[in-house]
């Protein structure tokens, strides 16, 4: 069996699966959360609010708060940081928050 080429994601690890090749397919499954988010379907409404509540006690209101995989950046805001930066893989997760 020929290594897969850089076409193809590059290096296997050793699950098998070339990092670049699970990197495109972990943003674009992300990528689609985010647009049906944009209309409204969002995901465990009841999930989230309980995450806030565990948050807002682990990191009062007038911190400087790192998210990573912030999704549409909905915890980092009800955090209310002094200053927050939140980091995601997917653009339109990004493009999201930003609007937010």
């Amino acid at each position: 069996m020929d290594p897969p080429t850089a076409d193809q994601g590059g290096t296997k690890n050793s699950s098998g699966v070339a990092p670049e090749t699970y990197r495109i397919k972990r943003t674009s499954h992300w990528d689609a959360i985010a647009r049906q988010e944009i209309r409204g379907r969002g995901l465990g409404g009841y999930y989230h609010k309980r995450l806030e509540l565990i948050y807002q006690f682990l990191a009062p209101s007038g911190q400087r708060v790192l998210e990573l995989g912030c999704s549409g950046s909905h915890l980092l805001a009800a955090l209310k940081p002094e200053y927050g930066m939140g980091i995601d893989s997917s653009p339109d997760m990004i493009q999201q928050a930003s609007r937010q």
